[in-house]
C-alpha cells in the first residue's frame, strides 16, 4: 500500500489541499508568506537617505536642520522596522540582523542632534 505522505511529497502544498479537499471534505490552504520580501531592500534605500541627510543638516540653518534630522530619525526608525521584517529564512535574514544594532546607534545619534537643535 503507498503511504500518501511519500506520494505527495513532492506536490504544492495547494495541489495537496485540492487532491485531499475531494477527498475528505475541504481543505483551507492558508497563503504562506515567502521568506524574501522587499523589507530589506526597503531598510537599505531609506538607511541610505538617512545618510545623506545626516551629511546635510549640519550645514542647514538651526530650523531646517531640525526639521531635516526629523526626517532622518523617521527614515532610521522605519529601516528598523524593515529590518525587523526579514524573516529568519532569507537569505538576508543574518545581515539584517547585523545591522539591527548599527542602525539604532545612528536613529539614537540623530536624537542627539535634534536635541542640541532644541536646545538653542
Amino acid at each position: 500500500m503507498l503511504d500518501r505522505a511519500m506520494l505527495y511529497e513532492n506536490v504544492p502544498l495547494l495541489a495537496i489541499g485540492l487532491v485531499l479537499g475531494g477527498a475528505i471534505g475541504a481543505v483551507t490552504v492558508g497563503a504562506i508568506a515567502p521568506c524574501e520580501s522587499p523589507a530589506f531592500g526597503r531598510a537599505l534605500s531609506r538607511a541610505s537617505e538617512a545618510v545623506a541627510i545626516g551629511q546635510q543638516a549640519p550645514q542647514l540653518e538651526p530650523s531646517e536642520a531640525l526639521r531635516e534630522w526629523r526626517m532622518a530619525e523617521q527614515l532610521w526608525s522605519e529601516a528598523l522596522a524593515d529590518l525587523a521584517l526579514v524573516r529568519r529564512c532569507s537569505q538576508n535574514y543574518d545581515a539584517a540582523r547585523e545591522r539591527l544594532d548599527s542602525y539604532e546607534r545612528y536613529r539614537q545619534q540623530v536624537e542627539r542632534e535634534m536635541a542640541k537643535l532644541s536646545a538653542l
